[in-house]
């Protein structure tokens, strides 16, 4: 059993899987299948009231019961030997998995996935039940039976639809077998990846009325700057002054005055919108896909289309500033601010997230010997008495020079493939070795559960932080903020820098998921701000 799986979608089309090689191990021989198999509710009841009854017959020399109990007995050894066999038969599978051209997803928006399965070998039909394991826990995934034929390939369609943004990837299908009596379950798992992007979801918009006959046509984007210049938008008739260029001339208006007069335009400019986003934990609460951050997301994004024609930047901020991207405009840049958005769930750095050391050796070494087949434990099984001796059970568990290898021989594979940007810019902890494992986390898709405490102040110093890198060179006219504002006080550091941004002339709007606490509207008074609510 084996999942036809395809490199990154740079080196291939995503369209179609292309065939890898099946993971090794123990001397270069392909891994068999990992299952597993359980003694379902009815079995466990049949094999204790064939146990008890057993014990009752040995006892008191009853010929019944113990008959009674070999049927049992024996029906359990048929269902489990019919089980095997399934099992035997399910080994000879393979899946290949096609997704749509790209492949992009919209959060909470299902994504067809075609699966399709193939016996090698002539046999009876084989029922199952497939379903898709996946990063970044998706909904919408329900598990599908099929009745695989015999030397033959037979398809269906799974929809995934992931509750967050991010990069995703699908790890592999998960396959369920039971014995025709359906006392005995079975489950194993071929592993193969793709790499998913599922971008924020679109807001519905307004459909556009006509356009009057005769109104000026003006350049989207541009805006009256309260000064003359080369606008649309008619100023004032003057007289003409020498050094005037000669296209300002109103040659009606100097016929009709028989003196030359011109036409005086209002100047436009672009607007310089900065975005700031909170991504700290009190963004975070809440269920996969209604958390306040997910609606901060899909805002950003819908930002991000309203402003196309003007200049805007981004800067996410928990206690300290994530990433700051100054105003600026054209495709590459709006590229970079919808990957930025993208990354803000994918959050690796030490300071940031709640994971030991220990922990984080032990989810890369497991997912490493699940998915890729990579043998890491230290040398055999540990005994009872070695586990007790271990002061970091989770980290100690794996040889930490093979993991550090087999890490490093994966990062370097990925800078191959065009994913150097990550390397280059990442520096998500101190120590090397943690670093590497939290840039394999980001690669991998693999997620890092954020911090639930820091400081009292978190969020005071983010938006202050944040705030004052706006205010920066080249900083915006507008400061938009993504934040319920909870931690921020009435004089606090984060008061002072939005007096700062108002003195300086800048617009402030506040879009918040929850109503403002009083502290924070005590904050907001006598500073113009603009106070909007997200849609959930």
């Amino acid at each position: 059993m084996s999942l036809a799986a395809s490199p990154s979608p740079a080196d291939a089309p995503p369209e179609r899987l292309a065939a890898a090689p099946e993971p090794t191990r123990r001397g270069g021989r392909p891994d068999p299948l990992s299952v597993g198999v359980r003694l379902r509710t009815p079995g466990r009841l049949l094999l204790a009231g064939a146990s008890v009854a057993l014990a009752a017959a040995v006892v008191r020399g009853a010929p019944a019961l113990a008959a009674w109990s070999a049927v049992v007995l024996a029906i359990l050894s048929v269902a489990r030997l019919a089980l095997a066999n399934r099992l035997a038969q399910a080994a000879d599978l393979r899946f290949t998995l096609a997704l749509p051209a790209g492949p992009i997803g919209r959060r909470g928006r299902p994504l067809p996935v075609r699966l399709g399965v193939t016996r090698r070998r002539e046999g009876p039909p084989l029922p199952c039940v497939l379903a898709l394991r996946c990063s970044g826990g998706p909904a919408g995934r329900g598990p599908r039976s099929i009745v695989a034929p015999g030397q033959s390939e037979a398809h269906l369609t799974l929809s995934l639809a992931f509750p967050s943004v991010g990069h995703w990837r699908v790890l592999g299908v998960e396959l369920s077998l039971r014995d025709p009596f359906g006392l005995f379950d079975a489950w194993g798992y071929a592993p193969g990846e793709h790499g998913l992007t599922v971008h924020p979801s679109p807001r519905p918009r307004a459909p556009r009325g006509p356009r009057p006959r005769g109104a000026q046509r003006t350049q989207p984007g541009r805006h009256p700057a309260g000064h003359e210049g080369d606008g649309v938008e008619l100023r004032e008739l003057r007289d003409y002054v020498p050094g005037d260029p000669l296209r300002a001339i109103a040659w009606h208006a100097t016929a009709r005055r028989r003196t030359p007069v011109v036409s005086a335009r209002e100047a436009e400019t672009r607007r310089r919108v900065q975005l700031l986003i909170d991504m700290g934990p009190m963004a975070r609460a809440g269920q996969p896909g209604q958390a306040p951050l997910d609606a901060a997301i899909d805002a950003c994004a819908d930002a991000l289309h309203t402003l196309r024609h003007d200049r805007v930047g981004l800067t996410s901020f928990d206690h300290r500033v994530y990433g700051h991207l100054k105003p600026g405009a054209g495709p590459g840049h709006r590229r970079r601010l919808l990957a930025h958005l993208l990354d803000l769930t994918h959050v690796i750095d030490a300071d940031l997230t709640a994971i030991t050391r220990g922990e984080l050796t032990w989810r890369v070494a497991r997912f490493l010997q699940v998915q890729d087949g990579v043998a890491l434990t230290q040398s055999g099984r540990l005994s009872r008495t070695a586990r007790r001796s271990l002061v970091d059970p989770l980290g100690e568990q794996f040889d930490a020079g093979h993991v550090f290898a087999a890490v490093t021989r994966h990062l370097a594979q990925d800078r191959s493939r065009g994913h150097a940007a990550l390397h280059g810019k990442a520096r998500p902890a101190d120590d090397l070795l943690e670093a590497r494992l939290r840039v394999f986390c980001a690669l991998r898709g693999l997620t890092l559960p954020y911090r639930l405490s820091g400081p009292v102040d978190a969020q005071e110093q983010g938006i202050h932080a944040a705030v004052l890198a706006a205010l920066g060179p080249g900083g915006p006219d507008e400061v938009w903020i993504y934040s319920d504002l909870r931690g921020v006080s009435a004089d606090g550091p984060a008061r002072r820098a939005l007096a700062l941004a108002s003195a300086r002339k800048r617009r402030i709007r506040v879009l918040t998921s929850a109503p403002l606490s009083p502290p924070a509207q005590a904050a907001l008074r006598g500073l113009g701000a603009q106070v909007s609510r997200l849609a959930p």
